[in-house]
């Protein structure tokens, strides 16, 4: 019996920098293919529309050959609940209107900004409550500026839950808990995994938040441009714990937790051969019999290729990620120094393995002791790949 559920692995490790050099320097797309394990993974560097139309080229050429994928981005998908409710006082209702919301902010053009209608449609169709209209395109330090303010004018605080160096507040005031909606600081799965920053912190050492609202607009992007060309999409976990093996699979991915040599197995036991298992882990098999004719309609739907910058990888070629860490670049002092290619390799390494021993479909189990309220949240915030 095939164990393997994809034939492909791709993953990018992101960056929020300004210029397209600064991106293209940051920015390391890296995919493996199933038996590769002595193989280099191939890296290239791009920049964000790159990358977006590099991964629905990869997904379109694969969709078409009947080939699996499962790739992701080291940025968050989702923010902590209750942002929505509290910038703009409606309901949320699913994971795919908030990114609407979010991308009509950061990446509406010109001529959109003088629009005087507040509502657009999501990649679902439906109608969403956007912020107002900006004079210019904005940038992500002004769209978080601007629902700071919505949401202090809503709750009567000092300031909203964005903060950073070059951002006012440069520090954390907001009051999470102690407000009427009691706003957490952070995601579900960040709660599990000591060392994660919020989204709420825009810059700063390890910090992830501008990357995240630049990455999450571009998946808004990604997914509409996917749908146009008839490319079978899951969106996990917001579709659901259990991909049908029919359809590629987009993850969030954190490379840090994956160049831990004590992440080469899943907490709970490796799944037995049961009807159930079989369906999930035969999929790479019966992806080709359902591959949608749309997909051939990938060339309309995006521009053309980006020229890519290759870029060295700086891992080691050895298949097991415990490996990956074992011979990184050095830097001052003889000090171990990551590199971004380094960990978007690593991610592909260890997916690759995992799938290749079978375990991969426990990782994408829903974790254990989730409530009813963090499953509902999780549902609109995502979670990380590797966190149990």
């Amino acid at each position: 019996m095939r164990l393997r559920q994809f034939d492909i692995y791709a993953f990018a490790d992101y960056s929020g920098a300004a210029s397209e050099r600064e991106q293209r320097k940051h920015i390391a797309w890296c995919v493996g293919r199933a038996g590769g394990e002595a193989e280099e993974p191939a890296t290239t560097s791009y920049t964000r529309e790159e990358l977006v139309v590099a991964t629905l080229l990869l997904l379109g050429k694969a969709t078409a050959a009947g080939e699996r994928v499962i790739f992701g981005f080291d940025h968050n998908y989702g923010l902590p609940d209750g942002l929505y409710e509290a910038a703009t006082g409606a309901s949320l209702q699913d994971w795919r209107q908030q990114l609407a919301w979010l991308a009509e902010g950061l990446m509406k053009s010109r001529a959109a900004a003088h629009r005087a209608a507040q509502h657009g449609k999501d990649d679902g169709g439906r109608t969403v409550q956007l912020l107002p209209s900006m004079e210019e395109e904005p940038r992500p330090r002004e769209w978080a500026a601007r629902v700071n303010a919505m949401i202090a004018e809503r709750l009567g605080t000092e300031t909203g839950p964005f903060w950073g160096p070059h951002f006012t507040p440069s520090r954390r005031l907001f009051p999470f808990a102690d407000t009427p909606l009691r706003l957490p600081e952070r995601r579900v799965t960040e709660t599990r995994r000591p060392g994660m920053k919020s989204a709420y912190q825009l810059g700063g050492a390890g910090s992830v938040g501008l990357q995240s609202l630049f990455g999450m607009a571009r998946l808004h992007e990604l997914l509409r441009r996917c749908n146009a060309a008839g490319i079978p999409l899951h969106c996990w976990p917001f579709d659901g714990w259990t991909p049908p093996p029919d359809k590629h699979v987009m993850v969030e991915v954190y490379p840090t937790i994956y160049l831990a040599p004590t992440l080469s197995a899943p907490p709970a036991a490796t799944p037995t051969a049961g009807a159930g298992f079989t369906a999930a882990v035969t999929g790479a098999g019966t992806f080709a019999a359902r591959a949608p004719s749309g997909a051939g309609a990938l060339a309309g739907a995006a521009p053309a290729a980006p020229t890519p910058t290759a870029r060295p990888n700086a891992t080691p070629t050895a298949g097991d990620v415990t490996t990956a860490a074992a011979a990184p670049a050095l830097g001052p002092a003889g000090r171990q120094r990551r590199t971004d290619a380094g960990d978007a390799a690593a991610c592909v390494r260890w997916a690759r393995e995992q799938d290749r021993l079978g375990r991969l479909g426990v990782w994408l189990a829903e974790p254990p002791g989730l409530t009813p309220e963090q499953r509902r949240r999780v549902a609109l915030e995502g979670w990380v790949l590797g966190v149990r």
